[in-house]
């Protein structure tokens, strides 16, 4: 018959050493999850930032393209009540200027946006 023993003994030296490495343990653990929370909320941050941006140009490059729309539709307005070809040629002439000047403003607007938003990005910490 076996002899029957009472409760297993862990020596005081092992318990203590065991009991501190649980503790390191337990710390480097909140170390990370905080530094893990703290680069979530950052990636959060910027991706919020980039999606406003973004929001931002497209709205701008919407507004163009209604823009240009609406000047072409005005140009083959007019175009369609020239009386003579010397006419329907200036309207040509003033329409291409026009959309000319109006895409080279616009190139650099959204140029300087998009220029922005990536500063903005990468200068967030």
């Amino acid at each position: 018959m076996a002899k029957e023993s009472g409760p297993f003994e862990i020596p005081v030296d092992i318990r203590t050493a065991a009991e501190r490495g649980i503790e390191q343990a337990r710390v480097a653990f909140d170390r990370f999850m905080d530094t893990a929370k703290t680069g979530m909320e950052t990636v959060e941050d910027r991706s919020k930032a980039a999606q406003d941006s973004a929001r931002d140009i497209r709205s701008t490059v919407m507004s163009y393209a209604e823009q240009h729309m609406a000047n072409t539709f005005e140009y083959v307005q007019k175009s369609m009540a020239a009386k003579d070809p010397q006419a329907l040629m200036q309207l040509q002439i003033d329409f291409i200027r026009m959309q000319m000047e109006g895409l080279s403003q616009q190139a650099k607007a959204l140029g300087d946006s998009v220029t922005r938003a990536a500063t903005d990005l990468t200068s967030k910490k």
